[in-house]
């Protein structure tokens, strides 16, 4: 099961890869749209990039894409996130979900109204062999939990063991992905629950950073004591709540909005986390029986309180009825008319003809007003939704969003686009506490709708509920196109996105054991690290970090980064640029003077194209091996026996480490600090990496938790910790731990170090003089005969960059005993950080931790 697509982090910037040869540099490019963010921010004038299923420029675009998009005249705004769908009914048989992304849907959030897939596994597996169109996320529903427990002896209160059985049931499905309990309490078996049952399961979820959103237990005859119901569940178990399609459905009920609004603000205040979401009709879709809380489906009186202070006979509307279908599109008024009954006794007779269990029926039915939807709308935590499907029955379930963006802000006013929008996306994703969706902001995920504001309109009705909106022009899901001209296309992009709960205990037992295997306790080892969308789901060491102590590795303790430390310093260059020191195209002698390096750019070391010869066997061979060299011997020596050059700056690419040893001299220069000042106050302390320092070149160097380096020889792990050479800086050099690393990557996604502009070129390619992208890799005879300009492998800042199937960034280091590799999946999130301090090669280990992972959390 691919964990979930759910960012554990405010919001990452992640992985900005742009770029697929000299001809292209995006893959999709959205020219001249009116951008609203999705966040409430007013509207403005750019374009937007895709690269693989990323957003990667928001603004000015330079460069061309493989498919350029002319939005002149358009809005382009975040993709719609129903949070109460019901579209996936019948997805399998429809995956291209037509009535959700023909309304510029791109994400749904199943399992409503206490009805959802059990086991949630079951559907997770489901989607990895049959990928649908849209996102997909989904709740545990509490009435199909109490139904697996209860049977058909669910007319009453669970008791103790039931509701752990129900409990375990819903930990599982946590575990599995869930984003936490939802419940239809109108709706059998779930009406019959008390508050305490729905407590003690609400209580699993919040245990599991899930939520509770509930089908509240009366919208009409008890609305005041449901609404006090779920804000006492939220209060009493600390459980984010949201009320699933908020209404007032009673007559005397109308037009007190202020009075909801107040009472939900209250308990806002009070530190309850209680959100609603609506869709914008005045009539609802449900059965006859919901009508009947007390199921006393024989009572007169009852009947006739519905069709007067609920609905009337004229305002109910058969949507199915299996024992005679052509009651389907009538109202119960004629309904009766043909009947020759009145409308009680009609409504009667109609539920009593399918009580049968295996007899369905649906009803469409008015009893809300205009004004009471748009003050609900109104509400600061109140998001859209359609709490439709698509099958035709309601025409919200192809209609709610075009309806909203057409009648209710170009028609009428009640709200302008960029609040609608916002509560289409940014608010909606922010109800559910879905992470980098829901917003347009480089890094997110490239879910994305093209709309004409002068023509979007529903025309789905209830006489014709399949009927196709107007307006809509253009569909991205992870960066794909599913709809675009009117109809629905191949592409099969969405995601099973998987909730805060999402257990990855059997990927821990899995590495566990393998590890266990391959690294005695007594021998030097290795710490892992496995992190999915910004959330450290895996971390643990093995082994020694010190023969001599015994000190066992662990995630605080410190190893030697050797190359991985030159992402660090390519960040501390850009961080310069940043503050107006230095620009990265300025020639390294405004810095070094040097007449050797003339012609030379800071850009040309950073990203290895500078041609620079080495030095190491020449240094190894004839320098003084006595005392601990530094930069400056470098420096020196580089000005009295520069190496020949391999190549002029910009011709070709060549892993180069003096470049990155040169950088430090230039940091150093721009800044008037040593290296090790100048790292420690502008990058370890304010991202709080205290388990993280620049080696100082010394043979009794501190460092927190230091883990010294081994190499095994003769079946004996023997010190390889030093050389002379160790004190040369920027090639390597740096010392941390995953804890710290972990917020490295956060500070890289987050772009609480580097500007956006410089987060961005951490992840661009090199480019060559001629304009083409540097490849890491030696061509072969195919890339000659057979070029394929849409995938690269090249090198940015610090980092590994490629572009393909899969899109990543890595890097890896060796030195004395330490090897490290660091692995970035842009497609899947996820991040893979090995520490070792034992001397031998990571190739083995890695491939099979990536398989385990395949098989653990990686199914979709």
């Amino acid at each position: 099961m691919m964990i979930f697509k759910y960012f554990n982090l405010l919001i990452p910037l992640f992985l900005l890869i742009s770029g697929c040869d000299s001809g292209f540099e995006h893959d999709i490019v959205i020219r001249n749209g009116t951008i609203i963010d999705g966040t409430g921010h007013s509207r403005i004038q750019g374009d937007i990039a895709l690269n693989g299923n990323l957003i990667t420029v928001i603004g000015l675009v330079n460069g061309a894409g493989k498919k350029e998009i002319d939005a002149t005249g358009k809005i382009v705004a975040p993709g719609f996130i129903d949070t109460h769908s019901h579209h996936d009914f019948g997805i399998f048989e429809k995956p291209d979900a037509l009535a959700a992304v023909s309304q510029g849907i791109t994400t749904l959030f199943i399992g409503q109204d206490g009805f959802s897939n059990q086991p949630l596994a079951d559907l997770t597996k489901k989607l990895r062999r049959k990928p649908v169109a849209v996102n997909i996320a989904s709740f545990s529903g509490h009435n199909s939990l109490r139904e697996i427990v209860l049977g058909k002896d669910f007319k009453r209160t669970a008791v103790k063991s039931e509701i752990e059985k129900m409990s375990e049931l819903l930990d599982a499905d946590m575990n599995a992905g869930s984003w936490g309990l939802s419940s239809g309490l109108e709706y059998d078996p779930g009406i019959y629950s008390n508050t305490e049952e729905v407590i003690a399961l609400a209580r699993i979820a919040a245990e599991k950073g899930g939520r509770y959103i509930s089908h509240i237990r009366s919208e009409d005859r008890y609305f005041w004591e449901a609404v006090d119901e779920i804000i006492a569940i939220g209060e009493e178990t600390g459980v984010a709540v949201q009320i699933s399609h908020i209404k007032l459905a009673l007559q005397r009920l109308l037009g007190k909005t202020d009075q909801l609004k107040a009472k939900l603000d209250k308990a806002r205040s009070e530190g309850i986390e209680i959100s609603a979401d609506i869709y914008p009709y005045t009539y609802w879709q449900s059965t006859m029986q919901v009508l009947f809380p007390e199921r006393n489906f024989n009572d007169r009186s009852e009947a006739e309180l519905v069709l007067s202070q609920i609905t009337t006979p004229s305002g109910i509307m058969l949507t199915q009825f299996d024992p005679n279908p052509d009651y389907v599109g009538k109202t119960l008024q004629q309904i009766s008319e043909i009947r020759n009954e009145d409308a009680p006794t009609t409504l009667l007779a109609l539920i009593a003809e399918t009580l049968d269990e295996n007899i369905s029926e649906s009803i469409i039915a008015e009893s809300m007003t205009q004004d009471d939807i748009i003050e609900l709308i109104k509400w600061d935590y109140t998001n859209i939704c359609t709490d439709g499907g698509s099958d035709g029955g309601h025409p919200r379930g192809f209609g709610t969003y075009p309806r909203v963006l057409g009648k209710y802000v170009r028609e009428n006013g009640w709200l302008n686009l960029e609040e609608a929008i916002n509560k289409m996306t940014g608010l909606a994703a922010q109800n559910m506490s879905l992470k980098n969706r829901g917003v347009l902001k480089v890094g997110n995920y490239a879910d994305l709708v093209i709309f004409d504001p002068e023509t979007i309109i529903d025309r789905a009705t209830p006489k014709n509920a399949t009927a196709i909106s107007n307006g809509v022009e253009s569909v991205f899901v992870n960066g794909k196109t599913v709809y675009s001209k009117n109809s629905t296309t191949r592409y099969r992009p969405g995601k099973f996105l998987y909730g805060p709960g999402y257990s990855s205990d059997r990927l821990a037992d899995q590495l566990n054991a393998y590890f266990k295997n391959q690294v005695k306790e007594e021998d030097p080892g290795v710490a892992l690290m496995v992190r999915k969308d910004g959330k450290i789901i895996y971390q643990h060491g093995f082994g020694l970090a010190d023969l001599e102590t015994k000190e066992k590795i662990n995630p605080h303790s410190s190893f030697r980064m050797a190359s991985v430390s030159k992402q660090f310093f390519a960040a501390a260059i850009l961080l310069c640029q940043d503050k107006g020191l230095l620009t990265v195209k300025d020639p390294v002698t405004n810095y070094i003077f040097n007449d050797h390096l003339a012609g030379i750019t800071i850009e040309n070391l950073v990203q290895h194209t500078s041609g620079i010869g080495t030095y190491y066997d020449e240094a190894l061979n004839t320098w003084d091996g006595s005392r601990n060299h530094n930069n400056a011997d470098m420096i020196k020596y580089f000005k009295e026996f520069y190496p020949k050059p391999f190549f002029e700056p910009g011709e070709k690419y060549q892993y180069c480490n003096p470049g990155y040893e040169l950088l430090v001299t230039v940091i150093e220069t721009v800044t008037g600090q040593n290296i090790y000042e100048f790292m420690d106050e502008n990058i370890f302390h304010p991202l709080g990496m205290t388990e993280t320092q620049v080696f100082e070149g010394i043979i009794d160097f501190h460092c927190p938790q230091r883990v010294m380096g081994y190499t095994e020889k003769k079946d004996k792990f023997v010190e390889d910790d030093y050389t002379f050479l160790n004190g040369i800086i920027g090639a390597g050099g740096l010392y941390t731990s995953l804890n710290d690393y972990s917020k490295w990557l956060d500070a890289l996604d987050r772009q609480t170090l580097l500007s956006s502009e410089s987060t961005e070129m951490t992840y661009k390619p090199a480019r060559l003089n001629d304009g083409s992208i540097a490849s890491v890799n030696k061509r072969t005879l195919k890339d000659f005969i057979l070029p394929d300009a849409s995938t690269y492998s090249s090198y940015g800042y610090g980092w590994t960059v490629t572009k393909g199937d899969p899109s990543t960034v890595s890097h890896s280091g060796s030195w004395v005993g330490f090897r490290n590799n660091i692995y970035r999946n842009i497609n899947t999130g996820l991040d893979v950080v090995i520490f070792s301090n034992r001397g031998a090669t990571l190739e083995r280990w890695i491939r099979d931790v990536l398989k385990i992972i395949d098989k653990t959390i990686l199914d979709y």
